[in-house]
C-alpha cells in the first residue's frame, strides 16, 4: 500500500511541475492584447479531472477488495481454546488494575479494601 502511495505522490508532483512550468515559456496574453481563441475540444480541460476520478476510483477498490477483508482477518477473534486465561482490567488514570480468577478459573468477589496501590 505504501507503493501505492509513492506512486500517487510522484504522479501528482509531476503533473503540478508540469502546471507550473507550462505557464513560464508563453508570453503573457494580457499584456500582448491577444485574445486567445475558444477551445472546442473538452478533452485536455477533462483530462486531469477524469484521472483524479479514476485514481479515485482505484484507491476505494483496493480499499474495498484488499483492505477491508485484511482488516477483518486480523481484528477477528481468536478461537477459544483450553489454554485462555480471562482477566478484567479496570483502567484509571496513570493506573491499571488487573483482576486474575481463582485455581477455578472463577473471579472472586471484590472489594476495595483490598486493593493496594
Amino acid at each position: 500500500m505504501h507503493l501505492l502511495i509513492a506512486v500517487i505522490f510522484i504522479g501528482w508532483a509531476i503533473y503540478y511541475l508540469i502546471v507550473l512550468l507550462s505557464g513560464v515559456s508563453k508570453p503573457s496574453r494580457v499584456s500582448g492584447g491577444d485574445i486567445p481563441p475558444a477551445s472546442t475540444s473538452s478533452i485536455p480541460i477533462r483530462l486531469p479531472w477524469i484521472l483524479v476520478g479514476l485514481v479515485a476510483l482505484g484507491e476505494i477498490a483496493l480499499f474495498i477488495g484488499k483492505e477491508l477483508p485484511t482488516w477483518a482477518r486480523l481484528r477477528a477473534m481468536p478461537p477459544e481454546s483450553a489454554n485462555v486465561v480471562h482477566v478484567r482490567v479496570v483502567a484509571e488514570q496513570y493506573a491499571w488494575n488487573i483482576h486474575y480468577p481463582g485455581a477455578d478459573g472463577q473471579f472472586g468477589r471484590t472489594a476495595i479494601d483490598l486493593v493496594t496501590q
